[in-house]
């Protein structure tokens, strides 16, 4: 249901794209737009797009940023300026300003993940059946203890979760996990007779199986824990020891 929404919400979108091409162009046929010269003017228009597509996706993509940076540099007229006995031409900088934009950005993101991933500082015992956890800008540690543990939800905003299901159980024969990880990280500690179905969404973030071991039962004891959610500029971790 999830996927259809999604694949829905990006038809409207081209839709509306579609709808706002003709509305320009019935515009111009009828005198109320100028004629736009392409040639000259295409940085405006993908530029434009750039904050369109933005918007549509909350500016939680590069895509955005990217369009509207090769927009914007070829907007800007070239100029020339000197540097001690040599003159620079503006165009010449454009791919080392990338460059050194992009350093950045990876830099701060692996900072930032290294913080999301550092051991949390709180820890807590959850008898209930459901766990219900809500980690912002800090750290926490849950330890399941319910031996008819029935899922529940975790959200690391800015933050780092640890769930650990090593002391867990349950009755039905799967269960559901609803994870979202929102510029932040968390790590799942799962039974190794559990299975694993990963139904996260994932945008500028990871989902990482790192499950070495393995027990092997036969398929009536097996276990499946479905997780679900998104992961946006994060990073969720699954382990088993």
């Amino acid at each position: 249901m999830k996927r259809n929404r999604n694949q829905s919400g990006n038809k409207v979108f081209f839709g509306l794209m579609i709808i706002v091409a003709g509305l320009v162009i019935l515009a111009r046929q009828v005198g109320l737009l100028p004629a736009l010269n392409l040639e000259e003017n295409w940085p405006l228009l993908l530029m434009a797009f750039a904050l369109f597509l933005g918007i549509k996706n909350r500016f939680s993509t590069p895509a955005p940023y990217i369009l509207f940076a090769i927009g914007l540099f070829n907007y800007i007229p070239a100029f020339t300026f000197t540097v001690g006995n040599r003159q620079v031409d503006s165009e010449d900088l454009v791919f080392p300003v990338l460059l050194i934009g992009a350093g950045l950005i990876v830099v701060l993101r692996a900072r930032q993940k290294s913080r999301w991933m550092e051991t949390p500082t709180d820890t807590d015992i959850v008898s209930e059946n459901t766990l219900n956890a809500d980690v912002i800008f800090g750290g926490r540690k849950e330890i399941v203890t319910s031996k008819d543990f029935k899922g529940g939800r975790v959200r690391a905003t800015f933050g780092g979760a640890e769930i650990n299901l090593l002391q867990a159980d349950t009755s039905a024969q799967s269960l559901v996990l609803h994870v979202r990880a929102t510029c932040g990280g968390c790590e799942l500690i799962i039974p190794a007779h559990w299975d694993l179905k990963n139904e996260v969404e994932t945008i500028l973030g990871s989902v990482e199986d790192k499950r070495s071991i393995r027990s092997s039962e036969p398929p009536e004891k097996r276990k499946t824990l479905v997780l679900r959610g998104s992961c946006v500029c994060g990073g969720i971790e699954i382990k088993s020891f």
